[in-house]
């Protein structure tokens, strides 16, 4: 490339590569970033602004990277662009659910980014998420008006490997495993071989790399395995790596991300279940919801969705809301509450039932923008549940502050400084 390239083909450049950055293929993903990189290596940070807006932080972090070591020899390149601190913003964003996504910490959830929050892509890779505050309720705007003390933060996630080089890792970590053999056309002989392999680990001498474990899982067998028994075995490996504290966020969203709709599957839905609540406890269940919005958002399974709202009540009830992201969740549900499907809006509203129970009544003015018929079932259920007292905890994050500490009322109804609302004259 002598020159740069013209600014309608950067437009169409950019915009093809922004896509793919939510394609199925982690391979293309990374591509993606890789070229993003080298664009924002040839025109500069302020040619490349307004299409950087949107991308999750873990994500601009990675382009950044391919930017400094791209070699570019073009007249005019701007220069190496210089790695940032990518430190979360504190605040706890509404998002704008017209647009349907969810994300890593955004909601656009598909994204909300977050767009989510992208995780694997790790969308997790997720994940996680920069989520644009919603604008539709009337309410919406004095809602973030004022900080809370300590508000749920979701920090971007890290990657140390790529799909090759965690197959790297395994060939030298593991040498008496037999690699192929996880991709066989026999069930059987998968299955033989994650269970022999969840055996290595246990019994590893040398550190475990989680985050390798599941990439090499994630391509053989790999995510779309067939056989529940295999993908059974697979989990088992994952959450053995979560409670030995060898897996990272990074690692954690990826498979968020990738099992997400397992959540509906009759046969693994417990396992999955299970085990992103095993990531709950290691990291907090803000980290994990906030990861599973923007798959959720995009599942086209109505049973899916309908399942994994009944599974997030599950949660809510368990964990309870501190360090919750609770305007994210509403927003989330809402969208729920919007499905043609029957059943979905029926779980929507158990888990509106459920925040009831934590936040009170007046979590009903954060639904009062949906419609009559909606607000009337949404009343019955609150109706139902107007009597329960939140319960003790029975799960709690093993770091305590991981989820965040924000006071709720905080949260949900800002303080406002009424001393420069009250005059002398107010009272005459």
């Amino acid at each position: 490339m002598r020159k740069p390239p013209p600014k309608a083909d950067l437009k169409s450049l950019a915009e093809t590569m922004l896509k793919l950055l939510d394609d199925a293929e982690s391979n293309v993903r990374e591509a993606a970033m890789e070229g993003l990189g080298v664009l924002l290596r040839v025109i500069g940070e302020r040619g490349m602004a307004g299409y950087m807006e949107g991308v999750d932080k873990s994500r601009e972090e990675k382009i950044r990277e391919y930017a400094a070591k791209a070699e570019v020899r073009v007249a005019g390149a701007a220069p190496p662009v210089k790695k940032v601190d990518m430190k979360p913003e504190p605040s706890i964003p509404i998002v704008n659910r017209a647009g349907g996504q969810i994300g890593s910490g955004k909601v656009t959830l598909g994204a909300g980014k977050s767009k989510p929050n992208s995780a694997p892509s790790n969308s997790a890779t997720s994940n996680t998420s920069s989520a644009k505050p919603a604008s539709s309720s009337s309410s919406s705007s004095s809602l973030n008006a004022i900080p809370a003390k300590k508000k749920a933060v979701d920090e971007p996630v890290s990657f140390k490997f790529s799909d090759d080089s965690a197959e790297l890792w395994m060939a030298e970590a593991f040498p008496d495993v037999d690699l192929k053999a996880f991709g066989d056309s026999n069930w059987k002989t998968r299955l033989a071989a994650c269970q022999a392999f969840l055996e290595s680990l246990q019994q590893a001498a040398v550190t475990i790399e989680g985050e390798a474990v599941v990439r090499f899982f994630g391509k053989t067998p790999g995510w779309k395995e067939s056989n529940f028994q295999v993908g059974t075995s697979m989990v088992s490996c994952f959450d053995f790596c979560v409670k030995k504290g060898v897996a990272s966020k990074g690692a954690s969203s990826l498979v968020l991300i990738a099992l997400a709709e397992k959540l509906g599957d009759v046969k693994l839905k417990k396992t999955v279940g299970d085990h992103f609540t095993t990531i709950a406890e290691k990291y907090s269940l803000q980290f994990v919801l906030s990861t599973l919005y923007e798959p959720l958002s995009k599942a086209k399974s109505p049973k899916t969705v309908a399942d994994s709202l009944l599974w997030i009540h599950s949660m809510i009830m368990e964990f309870g809301i501190v360090g919750l992201d609770v305007k994210a969740l509403i927003e989330f549900v809402k969208t729920a509450l919007g499905n043609t499907n029957a059943s979905v809006r029926a779980n929507a509203i158990t888990v509106m039932g459920g925040l009831r129970i934590w936040v009170g009544p007046d979590v009903r003015m954060f639904v009062a923008d949906l419609g009559t018929q909606q607000l009337a079932s949404i009343d019955a259920e609150f109706e139902k549940v107007a009597s329960r007292a939140p319960p003790a905890p029975a799960r709690v994050t093993e770091d305590a502050g991981a989820g965040g500490t924000e006071d709720l009322a905080d949260n949900l109804f800002p303080r406002v400084d009424l001393t420069t609302k009250v005059t002398p004259e107010t009272f005459e």
